[in-house]
């Protein structure tokens, strides 16, 4: 009697999965959407209408006779389902249902893995068709039972189509045979890194995934080794160039400046100063090699018949009668 119910409850699982996943072709325009794959495969998506109140608490009535022991971790929803919760978004305000996630892995942004934490966990029946997507949230040591693979080692939060979000052991659920599912086998997927095999030219590399084929064009992006007066610039694909350093210089105050490489140095200086007449009352004070620049007023001394300015030597004679005061600046005598 109970295996005839498990037939029947998974009989309405799969009504709840399924009935809203087909005639695509009467689909309305405001019901349908497309996400897409981290490779850029659009994917289509449904939005369904929420169940009404006495199909939630039939379907609630069902995960209690049925599967007393799993943990609920979102309500009943029609609204999203398993696929769309592995593949889409991981969150109980997902907006949509997803038929068919295989453009997740035929595209090679997902691979397979081996079931680790985090990884999704597929579901497919002796046909290759995936039933059921899940996120694995724990592994166990141990032998597998035989009922769909591995399932049984793995702990699994999933959304059972229509029916809630639920953490559950990965054989336990209406997706496997033992609960009148059609499962035979599970599948692990992880995100797809690529493997790039690089092609150097000269201002950019080539890259080619030696797993999916990707490609991908890049400038050259170096890693430095610093040296006295060089460095040498490693970039990934292999590329290496050798330069003396290419300085900047940026003011740090009156008495240094920090001096700068692409290759990363970084150092303080000493500015190199250079003092110049600007007229009989100044002189400007520059470094040679940043923006360092003050004026002064000329620092004279007396020498004979001129005064003498201490610091650009520039001279203006005594004859003349007394030194020129700029505006501002107090000159010095001595």
């Amino acid at each position: 009697m109970k295996k005839r119910l498990l037939m029947f409850f998974a009989a309405i699982v799969a009504v709840i999965t399924s009935t809203t996943c087909i005639a695509f072709s009467v689909l309305a325009e405001d019901n349908y959407d497309y996400v897409y794959t981290p490779n850029g495969t659009p994917v289509l998506v449904l939005i369904n209408t929420e169940f009404t109140e006495a199909e939630i608490e039939y379907i609630q009535s069902q995960i209690d006779y049925f599967f007393p022991n799993v943990i609920e971790q979102a309500q009943i929803t029609n609204i999203y389902n398993c696929h769309s919760f592995a593949w889409y978004e991981q969150n109980a305000s997902n907006i949509y249902w997803m038929p068919n996630p295989s453009a997740y892995y035929m595209d090679y942004s997902y691979e397979e893995s081996t079931g680790n934490v985090g990884d999704i966990i597929c579901y497919f029946d002796s046909t290759g068709f995936n039933l059921h997507s899940g996120i694995v949230i724990a592994r166990q040591s141990g032998t597998p039972n035989g009922v769909c693979g591995d399932a049984n080692l793995v702990t699994v939060l999933s959304k059972w189509g229509g029916a809630g979000l639920y953490q559950h052991q990965g054989d336990y659920c209406p997706y496997v045979s033992t609960y009148g599912g059609s499962a035979t086998y599970v599948k692990y997927y992880k995100l797809h890194i690529h493997t790039f095999v690089y092609t150097s030219y000269e201002d950019y590399h080539l890259g080619i995934c030696s797993v999916c084929g990707a490609q991908q064009f890049s400038n050259h992006s170096y890693s430095y080794t610093i040296f006295d007066d060089y460095h040498i610039g490693n970039c990934i694909c292999g590329k290496q160039v050798i330069a003396n350093h290419n300085h900047s210089y940026t003011n740090y105050n009156t008495i240094y400046h920090t001096v700068t490489c692409i290759c990363g140095e970084n150092v303080l200086e000493s500015h190199t100063l250079r003092t110049v007449k600007i007229d009989d009352y100044t002189h400007s004070t520059n470094c040679t090699k940043c923006s360092y620049s003050v004026i002064e007023a000329h620092d004279f001394r007396l020498s004979g018949l001129w005064y003498i300015c201490r610091t650009c030597g520039a001279r203006v004679s005594a004859l003349d009668g007394p030194i020129p005061q700029p505006y501002g600046l107090e000159p010095v005598i001595s």
